[in-house]
């Protein structure tokens, strides 16, 4: 359900000057999500709608083709879906995270989406977060911005984890990293540069043939990608958390109820776990 008041995704003390949504802009996401045609959602997979659009190249890539994600905003209300469908927009990407969490899956993986341009579509998967671009603590559409809710962020994360393990893809900046770090922009020598795999520029102020600047020089890609490796490697943090659990317990055990020396409860614990 989406909340007119959002719990932010920015750190308190790393907030740029970001506000709750207003009642008009509220009604404009709502109205967005209402949109969404129910009969494409999807159970039990990574996303919750399979909306496919007609604007890509059709391909055969494989998870050794696919090398990096690329996280774009919309600078606007609506899901990317209804921008891209229509006939004169030739644009799309792979996937679009709406406000609420909802993931739509638009074009296969294996498939080129038309959404960076300078070569990068080749071998990137395509992300739009519905939502405003946050750049030196304004946004250009909104002005003071928004930012970005916990909710959406949190399945944006489990979306590039999801995708960065299907695909070996290295969680980090030169492997997950924004549109206005994908190049052949004249607005500086760093920004006109022809990126590559591993390579993004990353000192870029814009990218794109557009010189686009989403997701915004404020977004907190460090957390983001703390919680991406989070969701990547729970089923192992759990594991390790369980076991570190399981043997504190047998060394209090040990210690308190047999009254074995530290060193003997240690001793003990290992000769048990080596049988």
């Amino acid at each position: 359900m989406l909340k007119r008041t959002e719990k932010n995704f920015y750190k308190k003390n790393k907030l740029p000057s970001l506000r709750n949504m207003t009642d008009k802009e509220y009604e404009n996401f709502v109205r967005g999500l209402n949109r969404l045609d129910d009969s494409k959602r999807t159970l039990g997979r990574w996303y919750d709608y399979w909306m496919p659009i007609p604007h890509h190249t059709k391909s055969n890539r494989t998870s050794e083709d696919i090398q990096a994600i690329v996280i774009h905003t919309t600078e606007g209300y609506h899901p990317s879906y209804f921008t891209f469908i229509d006939p004169d927009r030739h644009a799309s990407a792979h996937y679009s995270v709406e406000r609420d969490g909802s993931v739509i899956y638009m074009v296969e993986e294996k498939d080129k989406a038309w959404h960076a341009g300078s070569s990068v579509n080749d071998w990137s998967i395509g992300i739009e977060v519905t939502g405003f671009t946050v750049e030196d603590g304004k946004s250009s559409a909104v002005g003071d911005p928004i930012g970005f809710g916990m909710a959406q962020m949190k399945s944006l994360a489990k979306l590039v984890a999801n995708i960065a393990k299907r695909n070996n893809i290295p969680i980090d900046r030169d492997h997950i990293f924004g549109h206005v770090h994908t190049g052949s922009c004249d607005a500086n020598a760093q920004s006109s540069v022809r990126v590559t795999p591993s390579n993004p520029a990353l000192d870029a102020t814009a990218g794109g043939a557009s010189c686009h600047h989403d997701p915004g020089n404020d977004f907190p890609w460090k957390r983001f990608l703390s919680l991406v490796r989070y969701y990547r490697y729970r089923p192992l943090y759990i594991t390790a958390y369980g076991l570190i659990g399981s043997l504190a317990i047998f060394f209090a055990y040990e210690y308190i109820v047999n009254e074995r020396t530290p060193n003997k409860a240690f001793m003990n614990i290992y000769n048990k776990v080596m049988q």
